[in-house]
């Protein structure tokens, strides 16, 4: 698995776990959950609301990387 951590540029990691088929965030920062939501309406994962706190941002972070996984099956 493939290993990055969300910056500014979150076009790019997208392009990047398009291109790997799998990633992991690391880090829970504010910029990780606007990251989080981007990702997710990329890949039509519609299953979370906001605002989050850090405990469900992780829980979000699973979520997420579990469907791109299975994505990449």
């Amino acid at each position: 698995m493939q290993f990055f951590g969300l910056g500014d540029d979150i076009d790019e990691h997208i392009t990047q776990i398009k291109n790997n088929g799998s990633y992991k965030l690391t880090g829970i920062y504010d910029h990780n959950t606007i990251a989080a939501k981007k990702i997710a309406d990329n890949y039509e994962i519609k299953c979370f609301a906001y605002p989050l706190d850090a405990t469900k941002a992780l829980s979000i972070m699973d979520i997420i990387e579990a469907k791109l996984t299975a994505f990449a099956v």
